[in-house]
């Protein structure tokens, strides 16, 4: 269980890091936007993660897990090619998206946690430790270069 709180707390700072590094002027409203579809998707996840009960729910919700962190992988790429936005929409959206994604983060830990208990639980998570996985090995990345 521990490991799945790490790692979507991973998955929550390396997408926030990937956007906050990028210092400067640019397309503010791009960036704006791509937490949004971020938090949207998170939700989704959550909310599938909330409909599985036993087994056979569990893989009912298999193909929209899938789709979402599908999604999610592709706002993270998309996320890779926004200009980084000004210092005073930076310090606006952190504001404004902090408590939010902190939220998304604590829905979506507590939906991986209890899901994993359950039959079926530990392969309907299969796609959500994709993102979690390659999330951690970014941030290990990132520490190397430190």
């Amino acid at each position: 269980m521990r490991h799945a709180m790490l790692g979507c707390s991973a998955v929550l700072f390396l997408l926030a890091l990937t956007l906050s590094l990028r210092a400067g002027a640019g397309s503010d409203a791009r960036f704006e936007e791509t937490i949004k579809k971020t938090l949207t998707i998170l939700d989704r996840i959550s909310t599938t993660l909330g409909t599985v009960k036993d087994e056979d729910s569990a893989k009912k919700a298999k193909p929209d897990l899938r789709k979402a962190t599908g999604d999610f992988l592709a706002v993270r790429k998309e996320s890779e090619t926004i200009p980084p936005p000004s210092k005073n929409t930076k310090d606006r959206l952190a504001k404004e998206y902090k408590t939010k994604l902190e939220d998304a983060n604590k829905k979506l830990q507590t939906e991986v946690n209890r899901v994993e208990a359950l039959p079926g639980g530990h392969d309907v998570l299969e796609d959500v430790r994709t993102i979690m996985k390659k999330d951690e090995s970014a941030k290990e990345k990132e520490k190397e270069k430190k």
